[in-house]
């Protein structure tokens, strides 16, 4: 029964395959790997100290303002439950909902940042300072 399924959304689908604009493809990821997708896609970009050293990604993040107008992505590492959740960053500052792109525009103000890249400026931290281990300085992690 499944086979027979297969085979005929298979063949009713086939002719419009041909046609498929693919600049214009909806895409849908489960809650856990689009997350961790957009984080290595798009979440180093948003980082301070990646931002400083001037990365690619980032250069062009700030010559290009808006992206697609249904895009809008949060760091919020203070929903309860989920990896990455932490209520303090390594460096004592709360963690706190960030809006990076809010429906295709680039907050630009809302970098990912951390004491360390801010030359200990508590107040513009944004409690993303994240180290890999006590031996290693936090850097500005999402």
């Amino acid at each position: 029964m499944i086979k027979s399924a297969y085979i005929t959304a298979l063949y009713k689908t086939k002719p419009k395959a041909n046609n498929l604009d693919l600049n214009k493809l909806a895409i849908a990821f489960h809650s856990g790997e689009g997350g961790i997708l957009l984080h290595e896609v798009c979440g180093h970009a948003f980082e301070l100290d990646n931002i400083k050293k001037g990365s690619y990604v980032s250069t062009i993040l700030k010559k290009k303002s808006k992206i697609n107008a249904n895009i809008t992505i949060i760091d919020d590492p203070t929903i309860p439950g989920l990896s990455g959740t932490y209520r303090l960053d390594d460096e004592g500052q709360q963690g706190r909902k960030k809006v990076l792109v809010s429906s295709g525009v680039l907050t630009l103000r809302s970098y990912l940042s951390n004491l360390n890249c801010l030359d200990y400026n508590i107040e513009l931290a944004t409690g993303n300072g994240r180290r890999s281990s006590y031996e290693e300085r936090p850097l500005s992690r999402m």
